[in-house]
């Protein structure tokens, strides 16, 4: 878009989307594209401009939005966990700082006023990653960007020990499935739902392990 994030259309009146550039712009990144691409910088500057007061980011738009979004924040944070740290200016860095304690506030899936969790999904784990969010994914994400430590992980590991099977595995507890909006998505299913998963295993070893929970 000629603001420089990234939209779901082309039609004049469709704004840029944080959730949207930030997944695009990590995916691109994954692929090879380079931050020394204005098209790449100019969706960070993007991000760093729409970065909402709590230190988050919520793709809904207008005056009365005040409080960010854990998905929307999650998708920001993703793209720029791909800056190298010798590429990452003050600005940057100081947004993922903000960033990362508005996920830590919540410890990535609850309320932070009442502690309740937000959204029931956000408690299975899924493989691809990305396409929505849970808590594995987050941690994951914390992991990527140095927060291995912090006591507010605390819930969401706890929520993954809580899932390792008998065998020493993890399951797949569901897929990415159609919406019922007739967008014509597909299901991605790479493994079996309800199975033992060698990536949710994968990932949450990785975490338990970084965490010192291993």
């Amino acid at each position: 878009m000629p603001d420089g994030g990234y939209a779901c259309g082309i039609h004049s009146k469709r704004f840029s989307e944080e959730c949207l550039t930030g997944r695009m712009t990590a995916v691109l990144l994954e692929f090879g594209y380079s931050t020394e691409d204005p098209r790449i910088w100019n969706a960070f500057e993007w991000l760093l401009e729409n970065q909402l007061e709590d230190g988050g980011w919520n793709c809904r738009h207008g005056p009365k939005v005040h409080h960010s979004s854990i998905y929307s924040t999650y998708m920001a944070l993703w793209a720029f966990s791909k800056i190298r740290s010798q590429q990452a200016n003050a600005s940057v860095r100081r947004a993922v700082r903000r960033g990362v304690e508005f996920m830590l506030a919540h410890r990535l899936f609850k309320s932070h006023t009442t502690n309740e969790i937000i959204r029931a999904d956000w408690l299975r784990f899924s493989f691809p990653p990305n396409v929505g969010y849970d808590a594995l994914q987050g941690l994951k994400l914390m992991i990527d960007l140095g927060v291995c430590r912090d006591k507010r992980l605390r819930d969401a590991l706890d929520l993954v020990e809580s899932k390792k099977l008998p065998d020493g595995r993890w399951a797949l507890d569901t897929v990415p499935s159609p919406k019922n909006d007739k967008t014509g998505a597909l299901t991605i299913e790479l493994e079996s739902k309800g199975q033992p998963s060698k990536w949710v295993t994968l990932n949450s070893l990785i975490v338990l392990s970084r965490t010192g929970r291993m």
